[in-house]
């Protein structure tokens, strides 16, 4: 099996917190790896890709087992510093946990990437799930105004926040050590958010990396007076809303 790389880097994150513009920017610094979401194997939200980001990775890599693509994985997407990066929503951390992949040897370095407004950012995913666009580079499945029910905005707005919780929980019960990056403060300042990574993981930076580093980027911010409507709409649900057949009507832990 490939010995692992002196150096890798978790992106720890929830939807649209920022963290694919952040992996472009380290991707494009060309000293923080190559990230993406190499766990991500969710069948139901592919956008406009034939497979999942998981199904590619794995078939790019001519992987005949599980265990051979995390043998794999890292020697293939790295940085010519030997620097690997993966980016990770929770149920990504937690299917690499359940399948070893941790178990490798590699001075791992956390990232966690959040977002304060939730209620923008619960907006945000629900109209991605609706229209299967989740960056501005894919091609939506949906055109012009769509409709998203308030129980995908109860249900969005849910998740990232027990979601967060588990990404905390994560790193106090393990003492885990970590940089933490704000969506606005990365949205604001992409370049500076890779400069506080780079110094994070002690990765030096090559002379000129971060300059215009954001006019090479692709990646835009979700923004329309669809999320402004909806952000209304989140905002103005009552505890007296939730009856049954809603989403919060059948859970166990609220």
């Amino acid at each position: 099996m490939t010995e692992a790389p002196h150096k890798e880097i978790l992106l720890c994150s929830t939807p649209r917190s920022g963290s694919t513009l952040l992996a472009e920017a380290m991707l494009n610094s060309e000293c923080l790896g190559c990230p993406d979401e190499f766990f991500n194997n969710n069948q139901e939200n592919k956008g406009d890709r034939p497979h999942t980001i998981f199904e590619e990775n794995y078939n790019n890599l001519g992987a005949t087992s599980y265990a051979d693509y995390l043998g794999k994985l890292a020697a293939h997407y790295k940085s010519d510093n030997n620097v690997h990066a993966v980016k990770m929503h929770f149920q990504h951390f937690n299917q690499a946990l359940r399948t070893g992949y941790f178990q490798h040897p590699a001075e791992r370095f956390y990232v966690f990437i959040h977002r304060e407004d939730t209620v923008a950012q619960a907006v945000s995913l629900a109209i991605a799930v609706k229209t299967q666009k989740w960056n501005s580079r894919m091609k939506t499945s949906q055109m012009g105004d769509v409709d998203v029910p308030d129980e995908l905005l109860a249900r969005a707005y849910r998740e990232l926040v027990f979601d967060n919780l588990r990404w905390k929980a994560f790193f106090e019960m393990f003492n885990v050590p970590y940089l933490s990056l704000e969506y606005d403060e990365v949205t604001g300042d992409v370049a500076g958010s890779v400069k506080k990574i780079a110094k994070h993981a002690k990765v030096r930076l090559k002379r000129g990396a971060l300059d215009g580093l954001e006019q090479r980027l692709t990646g835009k911010k979700q923004s329309s007076d669809l999320n402004e409507r909806l952000k209304g709409r989140l905002n103005g649900m009552q505890l007296e809303d939730y009856k049954e057949g809603n989403i919060l009507f059948d859970t166990k832990v609220l």
